[in-house]
């Protein structure tokens, strides 16, 4: 209706006078004031819609989704995603993290570094907990939150707003209504969250969340009176005590089938970077004993000859610290498991590093800063000073993103997404109505529309959902991976299927207020091989 009005006004208009060639635009927005005030004098921006066209399109949509639908679009899960426009051509350095980037582990390794942790808080820190308890590999995601003020757990969005429906003390559900008096609503703000909580960014956090949680719980169950910050201070410490104190790396060490595979396909994608005669590093805080079993086994070689790989390998470097301190480098005799006196002028391929610095690694190897691709998985310690502070270009390694697509591809996702989305358009519509029964419809959409959004929830994680969406928005691990991470995707090695000089362009991110341009389907909508 409002459209016909507009048309016919407009002719009108046109037809009385065409001797002003320009007078036109002015009419024109005359014409739209005109048109749209009628409707706006008593109904705002919106005309109400009948009853009957309501319900009509609500059974629609219902049909349409009762009847289902095949998945009608298809993103290979190996595909890299990219933030800003980058060729990959202008790279001419590439440097690795290791752990769970180059290293890409098993499940198993969660239970193990679970198990060890909760040793070392009964046998060294005297918590009477079950030594038997289990990691659970269906609870904890990355990213989550932990406020030391309530003990609570969480995920929030990209707006700090806590997901109320996903909120737990221990493995106990917190009702919304608590999480709302307790935070007077659900948005928190910056300063709170820099003074009270933790944020758990890397897959090593996974077991961690599971197992303050469990701590929690128990001491709940027990009513044992407990302040959330000191049970968070002895898990992290117990967690940090099996990476440094080589217990982990050493029960990793000793049993590599079951904690790391072989990875051929990464292996042929370090070559070709060094055929291509491009410039490799290495920079990981692990020792260099447990990065050589690793590489030889991922790799598949007996030798160390993994190394003339890299033209610069640094261990133990103490990232984030690595990236803004003045710590000199020293020289790692592999043979002896010594680190060495001399000044380190140079890098010698081959050799070993240990700590360092930015600045006089720059130095040393003279590489542009602005050519160099970092690779890590922690977007913290590995990517953000690295992008920030140093202009760095980096590429974050998230697993979960493979997982997250493939459930992205399937049928019932595609089709309960689209009927959720169906039903708020709706809901939208219904809501300038003041008829009882359109408002009677629109509480039936709502309840249907939020039963619609826990199946989605359901289909990533059963008890935190996604790893990267907060319902309609990005979650807050996604919104800061995003601005970190120029590109990211699950494996390092999927970096090997674009060409050298391959660009990645992103995707135009439409404001609310814009009209998103339709474009045909380029794509293909079948799984191949490649992206």
């Amino acid at each position: 209706i409002f459209f016909s009005q507009y048309v016919m006004t407009l002719r009108q208009r046109l037809t009385r006078s065409a001797s002003n060639p320009f007078g036109h635009l002015a009419r024109h927005a005359s014409v739209v004031r005109r048109v749209h005030g009628a409707h706006t004098q008593t109904h705002g921006l919106h005309t109400p819609l009948g009853l009957d066209y309501l319900v009509t399109s609500y059974n629609a949509v219902k049909a349409e989704h009762s009847a289902g639908r095949e998945a009608v679009t298809y993103t290979n899960p190996c595909t890299v995603f990219c933030t800003k426009e980058l060729n990959l051509g202008y790279a001419s350095t590439y440097g690795f993290d290791f752990d769970y980037t180059l290293a890409q582990y098993t499940p198993a390794l969660l239970d193990l570094i679970y198990d060890m942790a909760l040793k070392v808080l009964v046998t060294h820190k005297n918590y009477p907990m079950d030594p038997t308890l289990k990691y659970d590999p269906h609870f904890a995601i990355r990213g989550l939150h932990f406020d030391v003020k309530t003990g609570y757990l969480f995920k929030m969005d990209a707006h700090r707003t806590i997901q109320v429906d996903c909120v737990y003390a221990g493995r106990t559900k917190v009702d919304p209504n608590r999480v709302y008096a307790r935070y007077n609503g659900s948005t928190v703000s910056q300063d709170y969250i820099k003074t009270n909580m933790f944020q758990l960014n890397d897959l090593f956090g996974i077991p961690e969340a599971c197992l303050i949680a469990d701590v929690v719980q128990y001491f709940r169950d027990q009513r044992l009176v407990y302040d959330p910050y000191y049970l968070l201070e002895d898990v992290r410490d117990a967690v940090r005590t099996v990476h440094l104190d080589g217990s982990l790396h050493a029960a990793i060490a000793a049993d590599l089938d079951t904690y790391l595979s072989p990875n051929p396909q990464l292996k042929s994608f370090l070559e070709t970077l060094n055929a291509d005669g491009l410039n490799l590093f290495l920079l990981t805080n692990s020792h260099f004993p447990f990065v050589n079993a690793g590489m030889q086994k991922i790799l598949g070689t007996n030798t160390d000859d993994w190394r003339s790989l890299f033209k610069a390998i640094v261990v133990k470097a103490r990232k984030p610290k690595w990236f803004a301190s003045h710590t000199p480098f020293r020289r790692y005799e592999t043979s002896t498991g010594m680190a060495l006196w001399e000044k380190v002028t140079h890098f010698s391929p081959g050799d070993v590093y240990m700590a360092g610095n930015f600045t006089d690694f720059t130095a040393i190897t003279g590489w542009q800063r602005s050519k160099v691709l970092y690779v890590g998985d922690h977007i913290v310690s590995d990517l953000e000073d690295a992008n920030l502070r140093h202009g760095w270009q980096t590429a974050g390694i998230i697993k979960e993103v493979e997982a997250e697509v493939e459930m992205q591809n399937s049928a019932e996702y595609q089709s309960t997404l689209r009927f959720s989305q169906q039903l708020e358009r709706l809901m939208g519509l219904a809501q300038c109505n003041p008829d009882p029964h359109v408002q009677l419809l629109k509480s039936q959409m709502k309840n249907e529309r939020n039963e619609a959004r826990r199946q989605l929830f359901r289909m990533a994680n059963p008890t935190f959902g996604s790893v990267f969406r907060a319902n309609q928005l990005p979650s807050f691990f996604c919104d800061k991976a995003i601005s970190l991470c120029h590109l990211y995707t699950s494996q390092v090695e999927n970096l090997g299927l674009y060409p050298r000089q391959y660009t990645f362009y992103p995707g135009r991110v439409y404001l609310q207020h814009e009209t998103p341009v339709t474009l045909p389907n380029f794509t293909q909508t079948t799984p191949t091989n490649t992206p």
